[in-house]
């Protein structure tokens, strides 16, 4: 938010005006103290109570409710942790994207990507970037450490699938760091783990079998082999709408984005809608093609919810998940490049407690896949 400072001398007098320079339409707050004090005003305790909050209301311009709050005054620094799991058990299913798990933590609020809010290294890094060059924005940043499996259809046969996906297991850890204000916001993430048995994908899915009573897989024995892995990713999102009715909120959000590195390398783009309540607090992390990443900003209302549905389309250059290995011969199928995805869900917030499931449905990510690629995924959120 840009302000401007203007002062007028004329002899002995002197006057100062505060003019917050913001958009047409929005209400302008002009308060000329020095003028009313040569005028003889004198501010009852009362009167000079009511002035301080008109003066602190013109210098913060609410851009939503939830935790983006006054950034002239400082933001008041929040922590939080979220455990996620997405599984294909939602969509009656047992293929593909099979299940997800991982615990993410972070804080927001920060004014700037330094040494005291991120570890050493991170803070060295952040301020690098170009998201440390963006004035007036707020920041936050996220962790994230999870496991996937992915597996063919048919998961009891012990021998190698040929026509379908590869058996393959990666853990991972991510940082996201983030930088919005009310109308536009950018994450830049970075994943970092490995992919084969040292993921321990095989003992996981093998034991949430064993507790559900699910058919044990036999086929991880063709799974791919261990290999380290990255990715770098770049998003940029655009509230581009937003209104009231019947007492509801809507909002529309859009954004693009893309990443590279031997885990996946892809470009993309999607929109949502949204409808609910408290929404200006949670948009800035919304994820419009489901990935490892995910939106971890409840709101800090007493209650919230919201629902949404998003369309996204990437045009993925490579999935070490279907191409296989990238420095040793392994198994692989051919990558459909072009995909589409579909996620609809709802969000609740109480408290320091938030809740979400979402649905996602998408097209086909490889040649001959059989069924289409759909999972469910649940968040528990709580902030301290």
């Amino acid at each position: 938010m840009r302000h401007e400072l203007m002062c007028s001398r004329s002899g002995r007098t002197s006057a100062v005006v505060y003019r917050p320079a913001i958009k047409p339409g929005r209400l302008s707050v002009v308060i000329n103290i020095t003028g009313l004090w040569r005028l003889g005003w004198r501010p009852t305790l009362m009167q000079f109570m009511l002035l301080r909050r008109k003066l602190a209301a013109s210098l913060c311009i609410p851009v939503g409710l939830g935790f983006i709050s006054c950034a002239a005054q400082g933001q008041t620094e929040t922590d939080w942790i979220q455990l996620n799991w997405e599984n294909d058990f939602f969509a009656g299913e047992d293929n593909g994207y099979t299940n997800g798990t991982g615990v993410s933590w972070g804080r927001r609020g920060l004014e700037q990507f330094d040494g005291q809010s991120l570890p050493g290294w991170l803070g060295f890094l952040a301020e690098k970037t170009y998201l440390a060059n963006f004035s007036g924005r707020q920041r936050a940043v996220s962790y994230t450490l999870g496991q996937a499996m992915y597996t063919p259809t048919d998961i009891e046969q012990t021998q190698l699938i040929e026509n379908d996906r590869p058996y393959a297991g990666l853990l991972v850890w991510g940082a996201s760091l983030y930088a919005f204000d009310e109308e536009v916001s950018d994450r830049l993430s970075l994943m970092l783990g490995v992919v084969g048995p040292a993921a321990g994908a095989k003992h996981t899915q093998k034991l949430i079998h064993d507790v559900v009573g699910s058919d044990t897989p036999q086929g991880w024995g063709n799974q791919l082999d261990n290999e380290p892995v990255f990715s770098v990713e770049a998003q940029r999102l655009w509230r581009v709408e937003q209104w009231r009715r019947g007492g509801l909120e809507f909002d529309i959000i859009a954004g693009a984005g893309g990443g590279a590195g031997n885990l996946l390398s892809q470009v993309s783009s999607g929109v949502a809608l949204r409808v609910g309540s408290q929404l200006g607090g949670t948009w800035s992390a919304v994820s419009l093609i489901p990935s490892r990443t995910i939106n971890t900003f409840a709101s800090e209302s007493i209650a919230s919810w919201q629902l949404y549905f998003s369309l996204g389309g990437r045009y993925v250059l490579n999935d070490i998940t279907i191409d296989g290995n990238t420095f040793s011969s392994s198994h692989s199928v051919p990558l459909e490049h072009t995909q589409g995805i579909m996620s609809a869900g709802l969000a609740v917030n109480r408290g320091q407690w938030g809740a979400s499931f979402s649905y996602q449905l998408g097209t086909d990510q490889f040649e001959g896949q059989r069924m289409n690629t759909r999972f469910g995924a649940l968040a528990l959120t709580y902030l301290f």
